[in-house]
């Protein structure tokens, strides 16, 4: 069960348009999340260390993951919103606060679809560990906030 009001003082801190925080109430009735702040964003993700992110809240935005051929249609069925894709494996349909009035409900099945996928359809190794698969070097290091290969991350951390 998500923790709600874990999820709502860290809303509140953020300063989240209401738009965004009402949105992201729903969702964490709907789908057991667990958020973490982190800097200019709030993390959503299905279990606090075991998956990767599933939802990115920012202040007057959300940016939900997804593989880059759902993000893009995803995007395709709403007007306003767009898809930036910072890794080959994952896409984040961005949707401004604007857009929630008039597509809550795609945006809302396009969030719990990048949930369930996070929870279930793609699994990352611990941050910092080892794991070996076709083609990636022996010795590769995974960027610890977003799971993917240091080498593919552009964040600093």
């Amino acid at each position: 069960m998500s923790d709600t009001s874990a999820i709502e003082a860290h809303l509140q801190d953020l300063g989240a348009d209401p738009p965004i925080h009402d949105f992201v109430m729903a969702l964490a009735d709907h789908e057991d999340v667990w958020g973490d702040r982190q800097g200019a964003y709030l993390s959503l993700r299905p279990t606090a260390q075991e998956s990767p992110i599933a939802v990115y809240v920012y202040r007057d935005r959300l940016e939900i993951c997804l593989e880059p051929h759902r993000a893009s249609v995803r995007a395709g069925s709403l007007d306003g919103g767009s898809v930036k894709s910072p890794s080959p494996a994952t896409s984040h349909w961005v949707v401004p606060a604007a857009v929630l009035g008039t597509g809550h409900d795609k945006v809302m099945d396009g969030a719990r679809e990048a949930v369930r996928w996070r929870r279930d359809g793609v699994r990352f190794p611990q941050p910092g560990k080892t794991s070996r698969k076709a083609g990636q070097p022996a010795d590769e290091d995974f960027c610890p906030v977003h799971f993917i290969p240091r080498r593919m991350c552009e964040c600093d951390d």
